[in-house]
């Protein structure tokens, strides 16, 4: 791909591709500060490894720096429009979309249609917006407790069924669980 006549090049990228012609790494101030290589393709060698490993050790040691940063993603996730532009690309996962051909009672809204209170459920009911299902993947999910999630969306005045994606291989087991959810049973 070449250069087109008449294109611009800035002095910043000119000066970043006259350092990478010599051999020497460009700098640049990452997230939180933390001054990150830019490496260019090249691996770093053992030396460096540590340091960083070092680095990132004392950081995540640091209990303060743990809680700052959880509460600056609870921050960003509680913005609707950060949520939604996050999740808009986001597609139904294979056990999501299982269940999307076992239950025509719900629309997926688990790539950032619907948010509440900063969570983004799987699919919500469409004759009732207050029925909400969620779909776990059993390596994602294990140890979790679900009537966690129960539990937070029944606060706020839905409710919540949570289907674990190795129960999605038994059809009529998880058809007779919505049914029953709904209230047809």
């Amino acid at each position: 791909m070449g250069r087109e006549k008449g294109h611009i090049v800035t002095q910043e990228t000119r000066d970043l591709i006259s350092l990478h012609k010599k051999g020497q790494k460009p700098w640049n101030t990452g997230l939180h500060g933390v001054q990150v290589s830019w490496n260019l393709g090249k691996h770093h060698t053992k030396v460096t490894r540590m340091k960083i490993s070092d680095a990132a050790k004392k950081q995540w040691s640091n209990p303060d720096a743990r809680i700052r940063d959880s509460e600056m993603q609870r921050k960003l996730w509680s913005d609707p429009a950060y949520a939604k532009r996050v999740l808009t690309r986001r597609i139904p996962s294979y056990p999501e979309q299982v269940f999307m051909d076992l239950s025509k009672e719900f629309r997926y809204v688990g790539n950032g249609q619907l948010v509440i209170n900063g969570k983004n459920p799987d699919f919500v009911c469409i004759n009732d917006e207050h029925k909400l299902v969620e779909i776990w993947g059993d390596h994602w999910h294990k140890g979790q407790d679900p009537q966690c999630r129960i539990d937070f969306f029944k606060v706020l005045g839905y409710d919540c069924l949570v289907i674990w994606a190795s129960e999605l291989r038994h059809s009529g087991l998880v058809v007779s669980k919505v049914k029953k959810f709904l209230g047809e049973d």
